[in-house]
């Protein structure tokens, strides 16, 4: 990420796979969630999804939204 001058890691929570939450404030904590990754992910050299334990490089495979 441009601006910092030291490594900097973040970790989040994938909140969009699950069930639609039932209420409205879980809705939108999802959705804010969702944005908020995409906009770190954007900005960052590198983006790993780790899924039971197996990493994917996503930064390798970046699609263009």
């Amino acid at each position: 990420m441009t601006g910092y001058p030291g490594l900097l890691l973040l970790v989040t929570n994938e909140v969009g796979y699950g069930l639609v939450p039932e209420y409205k404030l879980g809705r939108r904590f999802r959705d804010l969630s969702g944005r908020m990754n995409q906009r770190l992910a954007r900005s960052a050299d590198q983006v790993i999804l780790v899924t039971s334990g197996i990493p994917v490089e996503l930064s390798r495979i970046r699609f263009q939204f």
